[in-house]
């Protein structure tokens, strides 16, 4: 019984650090990319593999489901005015998953018209976004590797 609530907790708090890892690091892709710019910012998120493939694993759904999540719970507390923008979104989810060891991809979509962008992360055939189904209106032009870090 006693193993089990600490198994429990253990959980709760790794959930809990989960989020605040997520809040800290949309936090950080918002800065960057007003300081940096998007060049600078994705170079320095997603940099040069040196020709390596990806390795072809399953994705850890489990994983992704809870950065999912983290990060949807992250963007309620994260800066007035900027919950909207996709781009740092994307950049945190793409962070954390590879964090995780999941070969995650950042998607660059455009549309004709109306005129947009818009950017998403994909694990393998999954599509990782907020809002679930906004990319469906934007056809993907530049998409990173899916390396895993670490």
């Amino acid at each position: 019984m006693m193993a089990k609530m600490i198994i429990t907790l253990r959980v709760f708090i790794a959930r809990r650090f989960l989020v605040l890892e997520a809040w800290m690091v949309l936090h950080a892709m918002s800065i960057l990319l007003k300081v940096w710019g998007f060049g600078k910012t994705v170079k320095h998120v997603c940099p040069q593999q040196d020709g390596r493939k990806p390795v072809p694993t399953a994705p850890d759904e489990a994983a992704v489901d809870r950065v999912t999540a983290a990060i949807a719970r992250a963007k309620g507390w994260h800066m007035r005015g900027t919950t909207e923008d996709c781009l740092p979104v994307a950049l945190t989810g793409l962070v954390l998953l590879r964090r995780k060891g999941v070969a995650a991809q950042l998607m660059l979509g455009v549309r004709r018209f109306p005129f947009g962008a818009h950017a998403w992360v994909k694990v393998g055939e999954r599509v990782v976004d907020f809002p679930p189904e906004k990319h469906r209106n934007f056809v993907a032009v530049a998409v990173t590797d899916g390396m895993r870090w670490g």
